[in-house]
């Protein structure tokens, strides 16, 4: 925070050594002054409502510095040992606009109603807010075609992943 950097990714492995996102960014991101708190959720693992809550409560911790990285999945393992469900191709880009809508809709709105194909609410309530009008903002990564097409529908920001040079570190320890 001090040298000047912007946001701080709180990255979610369920299954490593790592400690919690939430736990870390909640005891971390109290102390920001300017950083964001940029915390990873893995839709399949975690119902949106809860992240919405849970959001709102960081947000309000870190006095409306907070955002979402939207990581759709990837590793099996994870998703069914911590009981979520893996999903392949166009329907888990299907399952996290519904995610990302229902967050912004309960951040948004006092009663809030939702059906879709992967997720049904019926007059939802979060009475707690994000600490500001504009609701955190959504943060993706992808190199597909379909992944980028999400990201510019459903997000707000876009994790580049620029390719590695010719003559990369990875490159020369070979």
């Amino acid at each position: 925070d001090r040298v000047g950097f912007d946001l701080t990714l709180f990255a979610e492995r369920h299954l490593g050594h790592d400690m919690s996102a939430w736990v870390d960014a909640s005891a971390l991101a109290s102390r920001f002054e300017r950083m964001r708190a940029l915390v990873a959720v893995h839709p399949g693992l975690w119902h949106p409502v809860m992240i919405a809550k849970m959001a709102a409560s960081l947000d309000r911790i870190c006095k409306g510095r907070m955002a979402i990285n939207i990581v759709n999945g990837w590793f099996d393992q994870e998703f069914e040992m911590f009981g979520g469900t893996v999903l392949q191709g166009e329907e888990r880009y299907r399952r996290s606009t519904e995610f990302i809508e229902i967050l912004r809709g309960l951040w948004t709105n006092e009663t809030f109603s939702y059906t879709g194909e992967h997720y049904t609410l019926d007059k939802g309530q979060l009475l707690l807010k994000p600490a500001n009008p504009t609701p955190p903002e959504i943060f993706s990564v992808s190199t597909s075609d379909r992944g980028r097409d999400f990201i510019a529908q459903d997000c707000d920001w876009w994790f580049v992943e620029f390719p590695k040079a010719a003559n990369s570190t990875d490159e020369l320890m070979r």
